[in-house]
């Protein structure tokens, strides 16, 4: 960006001065997009995407605790309804029907898988998010407490 300049840029300009000092503004952009010197680089926690994987998979269990008596409910249900067929053709076929109807706390299909796979994603992802934070703090970065300091 260093090299910019009013004819590179293509601009054309009626008035004479109208682009004086240009060429040093745009030559100073490029020290805003440039590394960090010092050895006191602020890091937010918000930076990691470990924060972020934990942060979701925290609203997914909550999201999932909420939803799962509604889900119980309505599971139970559809199990019903299967067994309810289930049991007619048993009926036509003169068996014996067999078994309890289904219930929302005697479902054969549950969210439990999905809430133990959750809860072990988000459970490695605060190790490494933690490891990587101490790892971080050991080598000399400091977290950023305030931005507006």
């Amino acid at each position: 960006l260093a090299g910019l300049t009013r004819r590179s840029l293509g601009v054309v300009s009626s008035q004479a001065g109208a682009w004086d000092g240009v060429e040093e503004t745009v030559g100073d952009a490029g020290r805003y997009n440039g590394p960090m010197t010092g050895s006191s680089r602020s890091s937010s926690l918000t930076d990691s995407p470990w924060f972020w994987a934990y942060l979701f998979g925290v609203g997914g269990l909550i999201a999932l605790a909420l939803a799962s008596p509604k889900f119980g409910d309505r599971q139970a249900q559809e199990e019903r309804r299967f067994q309810g067929r289930e049991r007619a053709v048993q009926q036509q076929a003169g068996v014996e029907m067999t078994g309890d109807m289904a219930t929302a706390e005697t479902n054969a299909v549950t969210l439990r898988p999905l809430f133990l796979g959750l809860a072990a994603l988000t459970t490695i992802a605060w190790i490494v998010f933690w490891l990587k934070r101490r790892e971080q703090r050991r080598a000399g970065f400091q977290p950023a407490r305030d931005r507006n300091e």
